[in-house]
């Protein structure tokens, strides 16, 4: 098994660095591959030449590409490759720098694509328009396990709600500072009642105060699939624990920073 490391910004050129993938993945008919390519100040030049490997490439699992300069054409061309790609299962595009443009063709990509399970869009630049089309990417998609969108910042999230009541796939949502408003916190409890699915949700750093914390009691009340629940850094959160008393669904509550916490390429295990 064969891994490809290429971070912190070494110097080596990019395109040789994409062949190099595709010839050793092909011509040694590796089972898999993993493409590394955080922080080397990829650009849409670069992203270019990844959206062209991406059609052509059948043994690449994971793709990280976080922490570079990719923006809306340059996550365009990454969406054109993942339309026909069917191997690629965890694409990491985290830390760019695209917004709505880019998001709407992601959510074409996510429509059709039938192979990635993890995929992460946080620290971006999406905003509601954006995410609105992500949102109504993931009402048809029935592959995507796990999705990180956390740090795109805005107060409404048109569509999450319809997401948590349709989406059957889906187990795990990073929402953290995203500093949405009450009535975006309120779709999503809404859409938790009917959710039994999702089994992990992270919302830290929301401000959430009072009145949302008793709309997600609320709603966990109805739901019976959700298992942990992250919700530290939150106005008044300490409220919430006496409330929670009698659920029996909820395995995991994070009010403050757990102990002993490992961060991966997939998320914290704790």
């Amino acid at each position: 098994m064969l891994e490809l490391f290429l971070w912190e910004e070494i110097n080596i050129n990019l395109l040789l660095c994409l062949e190099l993938i595709l010839i050793i993945s092909e011509s040694l008919k590796l089972k898999k591959d993993f493409g590394f390519l955080m922080e080397n100040q990829i650009n849409a030049e670069g992203a270019e030449k990844i959206g062209q490997a991406l059609m052509v490439n059948t043994t690449l699992v994971l793709l990280y590409l976080g922490c570079n300069a990719i923006d809306d054409d340059g996550v365009a061309k990454i969406s054109e490759g993942m339309k026909v790609n069917h191997s690629v299962t965890n694409l990491d595009l985290g830390r760019n720098c695209f917004g709505d443009g880019g998001a709407d063709r992601v959510s074409e990509a996510l429509k059709v694509n039938k192979s990635l399970a993890i995929m992460g869009l946080d620290g971006n630049r999406i905003g509601s328009k954006g995410m609105e089309k992500v949102c109504e990417a993931l009402m048809v998609n029935t592959t995507l396990t796990k999705l990180f969108l956390a740090e795109n910042r805005m107060s409404v999230i048109p569509k999450i709600g319809e997401v948590l009541k349709t989406n059957s796939t889906l187990k795990f949502l990073n929402m953290d500072a995203m500093e949405f408003g009450v009535e975006t916190l309120g779709e999503i409890c809404e859409g938790l009642k009917e959710n039994s699915t999702l089994t992990e949700l992270h919302m830290r750093s929301n401000r959430i105060e009072e009145e949302g914390l008793s709309k997600i009691v609320e709603a966990l009340e109805s739901n019976k699939g959700l298992t942990r629940l992250d919700m530290i850094f939150n106005t008044a959160i300490q409220e919430m624990t006496p409330k929670l008393k009698n659920n029996t669904t909820l395995k995991s509550f994070f009010l403050k920073m757990p102990q002993n916490v490992v961060y991966t390429a997939n998320g914290p295990v704790y």
